[in-house]
């Protein structure tokens, strides 16, 4: 599992596997502790690449406030109005400095 430490600027990129075929994407992202509440945050992906649906964010330190394992992933919606949902999130240890 990959760790960012609090408070840092990161790039996130994760790839949905699918043609977006003119399509958006949405990162959701939230601590798991609070996603096992429904608690979870969404933010616009700038979308990389239409036929392999790889899309990125650049999280600022105002979206990760506190330290923990956080999920993150896909929804899409294509072209056609279909939408998608990551079936694996992608982890990330969000650690204090120094740890």
């Amino acid at each position: 599992m990959d760790k960012v430490v609090l408070g840092s600027d990161f790039k996130l990129t994760l790839i949905g596997g699918i043609d977006l075929g003119g399509g958006s994407a949405l990162i959701k992202f939230g601590k798991r502790s609070a996603i096992q509440r429904g608690i979870y945050s969404s933010l616009p992906a700038t979308v990389e690449d239409q036929p392999t649906c790889t899309c990125s964010r650049e999280f600022v330190p105002a979206d990760i406030d506190t330290t923990g394992i956080w999920s993150f992933w896909l929804q899409v919606i294509t072209g056609a109005g279909k939408t998608y949902i990551s079936v694996e999130p992608y982890l990330l240890r969000i650690v204090r400095p120094g740890t």
